[in-house]
Parts: C-alpha cells; sequence; structure tokens
C-alpha cells in the first residue's frame, strides 16, 4: 500500500476517532509506531479546525453528518491556547464531550487543561460562547454514560479497551455580556477590587523602599521618620483589613451563588477558598510585622522581602480567580453600586 494510501486509511480512523473524544499525537504515534505520523496528525487536525471555520462549523469527508465541536482550553502547565475538535452529544439538555481519547490509557491533554482552567471557548456551528468545562460526578456518571453508549456504541468498546473510568465532560454555556441585562457584572468589580489591592501592595513596597534608603548610613538626609512610618502602618492596616473583607465576601457571598449557578466550579472554588487562608495568615503576619517595626531597630529588608512574596502570591491568586471565575461570575450578578 503506499504510503498516500496509508495515510489516507489512517484519516479515516484518526476521524473515528476524534468525533469519539479526541485523539493526540502520543496515542495515534503509540498505536502505528511511527514518529511521522505525529507530525502528520497534528496537520490533519489543523485542516478539520481551518475547515470547520472556514465552513461555518461543518467539516466533510470521514466527519460528514458528525456533530463537532471545537474546544478551546488553556494549557494546565503553560497557559497558552490549545483548540481541539471533538464530537458532541446533547444529553437530558446538557451537551457532553467524552474524554475518550480513543481508549488510550490516559486522559487526553485537554482533559487535564480543563480540570485546571474550567472556563473555555466553544465553537459550535457558525457559533462561538464561553463555557464551564466540568467533568460528570461520579454518583451520576453511569446514568449519563448508559445514554452516550446508546447513542454512541463506539465508546463502550474504547471503556473495555482501557482501565480507566473515561470522564463525560459537561459544557455549560456562560451567557454573554451582551445578553445581560447589567451594565457591569459581579466579576468586573472583583477585577477591579483586585487591581486596588494590588495597587496597594505596590504603595507598601514603595514605602518600605524609601524607608530602607533613608536609613542607609550612605545617604547623609533622612526624610522623618514619624511621618514615612505612620503612612506605612496606615497604609498596610487599610490594605489588611481590605483584603480580608474581599474574601471574607468572596467566601460567604459570591462563591454560594456561584457554587448554584455553576456546580462544575466546585473544585475551582474549594481551591480558591483554601489560598484564602494561606493568604489571610500572610496578611496577619504582615501587619504584625509592620505595627513591630521601629525605625533603626527593625529590619526593613527583611519587612519588605515578605511583603514582596505576599504581593507574588496575590498576584497568582488573583490571575487565577479571573481566569476560572469571572466570566461566570459576571453572569449570576451585577457589580455592587459602591458609594
Amino acid at each position: 500500500m503506499s504510503g498516500l494510501l496509508l495515510w489516507t486509511e489512517r484519516r479515516v480512523l484518526v476521524a473515528d476517532r476524534v468525533k469519539h473524544g479526541d485523539v493526540e499525537p502520543g496515542y495515534f504515534m503509540t498505536v502505528h509506531n511511527q514518529p511521522d505520523d505525529v507530525e502528520a496528525f497534528r496537520r490533519f487536525q489543523h485542516e478539520v479546525i481551518d475547515e470547520f471555520r472556514g465552513n461555518g462549523g461543518v467539516v466533510g469527508g470521514a466527519f460528514d453528518g458528525s456533530d463537532l465541536l471545537l474546544l478551546t482550553s488553556l494549557g494546565a502547565r503553560t497557559g497558552r491556547a490549545h483548540t481541539t475538535p471533538l464530537g458532541y452529544l446533547d444529553i437530558d439538555e446538557r451537551r457532553v464531550v467524552i474524554a475518550s481519547a480513543g481508549g488510550s490509557s490516559r486522559n487526553p491533554d485537554w482533559f487535564h487543561n480543563i480540570t485546571a482552567n474550567p472556563t473555555v471557548t466553544i465553537e459550535a456551528g457558525s457559533e462561538t460562547y464561553r463555557a464551564v468545562a466540568s467533568a460528570v460526578p461520579a454518583d451520576d456518571r453511569d446514568a449519563v454514560w448508559a445514554q452516550v453508549t446508546a447513542r454512541e456504541p463506539g465508546y463502550a468498546e474504547y471503556q473495555r479497551n482501557t482501565t480507566r473510568h473515561i470522564p463525560i465532560v459537561v459544557l455549560q454555556r456562560i451567557p454573554a455580556a451582551t445578553e445581560l441585562d447589567r451594565a457591569r457584572g459581579l466579576g468586573e468589580f472583583i477585577v477591579e477590587v483586585h487591581r486596588w489591592l494590588s495597587a496597594e501592595l505596590i504603595g507598601l513596597l514603595e514605602q518600605l523602599d524609601h524607608i530602607i534608603a533613608s536609613e542607609d548610613t550612605s545617604t547623609p538626609i533622612i526624610p522623618p521618620e514619624r511621618d514615612i512610618h505612620t503612612q506605612l502602618r496606615a497604609h498596610c492596616l487599610t490594605f489588611c483589613e481590605a483584603l480580608e473583607l474581599h474574601h471574607d465576601g468572596e467566601d460567604a457571598g459570591a462563591f454560594p451563588l456561584l457554587a448554584d449557578s455553576y456546580p462544575g466550579l466546585a473544585p475551582t472554588l474549594k481551591r480558591l477558598s483554601d489560598e484564602h487562608i494561606v493568604v489571610a495568615r500572610a496578611g496577619r503576619e504582615i501587619r504584625e510585622l509592620v505595627e513591630a517595626y521601629r525605625p533603626r531597630h527593625g529590619d526593613p529588608g527583611e519587612l519588605r522581602r515578605r511583603i514582596a512574596e505576599l504581593a507574588a502570591t496575590l498576584e497568582a491568586h488573583f490571575a487565577y480567580e479571573e481566569r476560572t471565575i469571572a466570566e461566570a461570575l459576571d453572569s449570576i450578578a451585577p457589580a455592587p453600586t459602591v458609594e
């Protein structure tokens, strides 16, 4: 069989795998044992994506008549966007995709991505929308799986080929801002609070830089200590109290609302709540350090180091929170009125 005919035959095989939950280059090379096939598969996948986008969500050939969508997720490690063509089913008014990887022994990369970053972009037909992607809970999986395999028996074969429980992923649509009757959403408000808190931390670090510079023995002129240190303590008190109020408000108010509307975000909200505990502990420690600091007797360099550590932790926390839940928050409540 010529190389072209062999690859054409394989395209049909890969098309079947894509329709039934995605195939990845690693799986394809394992099956065919030819490293060149990995690059060929990538080209084939890009051809499918290009045809989908250029033809209003319709792909011909081996995909003719198939229900396909494009799922764009953020890499769990890299944060880079990855687009994957997948077959989908609509079951009990829920759109689902199956992380079968053609019966491979491991979950596909896109599933690892949505576990870390559940907010994804979906292209279906000529429509593009944002969604929360989450695995069907274990206590519901068997019932949904029965419906999946009744409609698409090929998935049952894939399950027989692997010892892992193939995940079923629900894609819960997030209403777009244009569909909501509000000027600003709760997610936008939280992003604004994050920016203010970040600016407050920068202000603390700048004041400490001023103190460190002024107490350098090589600096002949020392600014009045009372003014800068009083400002530092007041600034820290304002920041620490605001941070505690912000996270307490999320844990007690925004997060329960979000969990009710988007059950698939439960693991993400648990992680964020756990991070709030760590951040609160660091904030209390910094407040104690600032309040105990005395000019010429304390170590402003150590204080600055600890605040810089908190700043890095907070920025990572804010970025994850904004990436995973801000859009969903926008959809459930308007921004509060602050006077």
